[in-house]
């Protein structure tokens, strides 16, 4: 149990934030999921700078110039995605675009910029699957936690586009706590496997320099 005791913690901030969304939000919004500044964004926007930055430390540390590669772009994309959730840059790009397209109102300024970015998030995604397979290979309780992470980043996407279905609805509140724990939760089980393989990584580095030191 001590081994996963960071993705203990992680989860229970991220249940305390979905709990005090429902709670709290009306008497404060920075409680709100659903608001950009919010006290979520603010913390998962730092969880994904923590995941960017472990990602980056991986890349250094491993020996083969794929996998360097491969970490490196793991730390790129979770950097982008950290600085996004606390500067709000895809919606600010998807504002612009739809200016230039001609497409105004708040359905379209509000939720079609997964259209702008689809090209994005499928080379993302397919970074991320490499990721969850290079885990697997190492250690297959690392590759669920990755393969988790990846699901749930994915299902949110599609909670947020179903939830636009739902705006004026007394559902949408649901699926707004839908979507933000997914991407919580995923965000979580990235950092906590990244933190894990970041580990064993050292433990094998030590291991093989004490044995040659040895011999």
């Amino acid at each position: 149990m001590r081994r996963y005791r960071l993705l203990c913690i992680l989860l229970a901030v991220d249940i305390a934030l979905a709990l005090a969304h429902l709670f709290l939000r009306k008497k404060l919004g920075f409680f709100d999921l659903d608001k950009e500044g919010s006290l979520k964004a603010t913390y998962a926007g730092l969880q994904l700078l923590l995941t960017g930055g472990a990602a980056a430390l991986l890349a250094y540390c491993v020996r083969t110039r794929a996998r360097k590669f491969l970490w490196a772009f793991v730390s790129a994309g979770f950097f982008y995605l950290g600085l996004d959730d606390m500067m709000a840059i895809h919606e600010r790009v998807g504002f612009v675009l739809n200016r230039w397209v001609g497409m105004t109102g708040y359905w379209g300024e509000s939720f079609n910029w997964i259209i702008y970015f689809a090209p994005v998030f499928l080379v993302g995604a397919l970074i991320l699957f490499a990721a969850v397979r290079i885990a697997w290979k190492e250690e297959r309780s690392i590759g669920v936690l990755f393969a988790w992470g990846l699901f749930l980043f994915l299902m949110s996407l599609v909670l947020e586009e179903l939830g636009k279905k739902f705006l004026a609805t007394t559902f949408y509140q649901s699926f707004v706590v839908a979507e933000e724990l997914s991407q919580l939760i995923g965000g979580s089980c990235f950092l906590a496997g990244i933190v894990l393989l970041l580990r064993s990584t050292f433990d094998r580095f030590y291991t093989l320099r004490s044995t040659h030191q040895s011999s």
